[in-house]
């Protein structure tokens, strides 16, 4: 693996992500604050995600799991024959092509942190969701990229959604 590999699959889902997450990263909901807050703590439950840390007042809440989660091992491979595919194009930019077909999404050593961002406004919430990636493991010189695959963004932002609006209905609310 080389570092401009790396760096440029990083650029192309940041890139990627940053528009996708305008739509799928941001929804409003006719609820309090103190509603939402548990609906987060409901729904990182649910993925299987632990809460590494959470401030009501600030609105903040972020959540960790070891990658693939909160995706199953049937969506992984969904996001592995669509962002493969694009990150071995991606290496063999940079190195020789056996080299490239080599690279591969492996989810070892790596964590997803999901975070959510809580605004209160006059009528309603607006929830704010973003994805990482945390390197865990050695990294023997390298710069892991930070962003996830997109096609990851995608299908863990369905799910998180379908999941919040479950929770939200759980606590007795109904969404407008």
């Amino acid at each position: 693996m080389t570092q401009r590999g790396l760096d440029d699959a990083d650029a192309m889902w940041g890139l990627e992500n940053k528009k996708l997450l305008k739509t799928l990263g941001v929804k409003y909901f006719k609820i309090s604050k103190t509603v939402a807050f548990n609906a987060l703590t409901m729904t990182f439950s649910e993925l299987g995600m632990t809460i590494e840390n959470a401030d009501k007042e600030t609105g903040i809440m972020y959540a960790t799991a070891q990658a693939p989660t909160p995706l199953t091992p049937t969506e992984w491979s969904q996001v592995k024959k669509i962002e493969e595919p694009r990150l071995k194009a991606i290496a063999r930019k940079s190195v020789d092509p056996i080299s490239a077909s080599l690279w591969t999404l492996n989810p070892t050593n790596r964590q997803i942190r999901m975070n959510a961002i809580v605004i209160e406004r006059k009528n309603d919430v607006q929830i704010q969701l973003n994805f990482s990636l945390i390197h865990t493991g050695a990294s023997y010189g390298i710069l892991y990229g930070k962003e996830v695959p997109t096609k990851a963004v995608e299908i863990g932002g369905r799910k998180f959604w379908d999941a919040f609006e479950r929770a939200v209905l759980i606590q007795g609310k109904t969404l407008e």
